[in-house]
């Protein structure tokens, strides 16, 4: 089959259009929509002000959670105390629970640490499409109030990070389980007045080498016990647009000149 120059011009265009739309982008980054787009399993909320009895600020914030409504998690504190959406922490190591969330393996929490128990864990995850070179960063937090914070022992209650992304749709997505952090070995505050002990907002941040559909999630877990609420704060999840190739712009410019040229050699012909 042969193309004139104005369908080739025209493929040009719609190919350059659906390399860059091929799905939606991250939704609700800022949380101010609540859980909306987001996948949530276990004791997730979006909060603003004072939730569990610690000032998360003035900014949407996810929090996760390791606090079950009919178990007494922090004694005195009667059970359900420090949950902070209503719904019961799930338990790890669940068919299609927390972990099957993220898309990692039964048992991933625990496994990832050498441990033979995770406990209680919640998650939330969001899949998307993202492009090769695109930034993705958000900003996080542990608080807990579980008597191991500190210790030094890496085997804690654990903060996570799942992200997986699949460049092609006929083939299994890369899959990488990170460790944002452990109460055993975190710098930890007492500052709290509610009797929290927190780290400090950090921000993470990492670079797609590929484009494709990705799925970015958030997982935390009591570890060994149930005992001691252990909560994951994620704020400004956000994706920094790579700047287009050079071989794309030289795409859309030669579109462009293929479509000056037809219109020129038309105005010649109609002389």
């Amino acid at each position: 089959m042969k193309f004139s120059l104005i369908s080739r011009a025209a493929l040009a265009c719609a190919t350059l259009a659906a390399a860059s739309a091929q799905a939606a982008p991250l939704q609700n980054g800022s949380f101010n929509a609540g859980l909306s787009a987001w996948n949530a399993v276990g004791d997730v909320a979006v909060v603003t002000g004072t939730a569990a009895g610690h000032d998360f600020g003035n900014t949407a914030t996810l929090v996760l959670g390791t606090a079950r409504l009919g178990t007494q998690d922090d004694a005195p504190a009667a059970a359900g105390t420090y949950n902070v959406s209503g719904t019961s922490a799930a338990m790890a190591g669940q068919t299609g629970g927390a972990e099957a969330n993220l898309g990692l393996s039964t048992g991933a929490f625990a496994s990832s640490v050498g441990a033979d128990d995770a406990v209680e864990a919640s998650s939330a995850a969001q899949s998307f499409f993202l492009n090769a070179g695109d930034t993705i960063s958000f900003t996080w937090q542990v608080l807990t109030r579980d008597a191991y914070a500190g210790n030094g022992d890496a085997v804690n209650d654990s903060a996570w990070l799942a992200f997986s992304l699949a460049a092609d749709p006929q083939q299994a997505a890369t899959l990488t389980q990170t460790q944002l952090g452990n109460i055993g070995t975190l710098a930890l505050s007492d500052a709290d007045t509610a009797g929290w002990r927190v780290s400090g907002l950090q921000t993470f941040s990492f670079t797609a080498s590929t484009g494709g559909t990705a799925r970015l999630g958030w997982g935390v877990n009591d570890m060994v016990d149930g005992a001691g609420t252990t909560l994951l704060a994620i704020r400004n999840v956000s994706v920094q647009t790579a700047v287009p190739e050079p071989a794309s712009i030289a795409l859309l410019f030669a579109a462009l000149g293929l479509f000056g040229l037809f219109g020129l050699s038309s105005l010649r012909r109609r002389s």
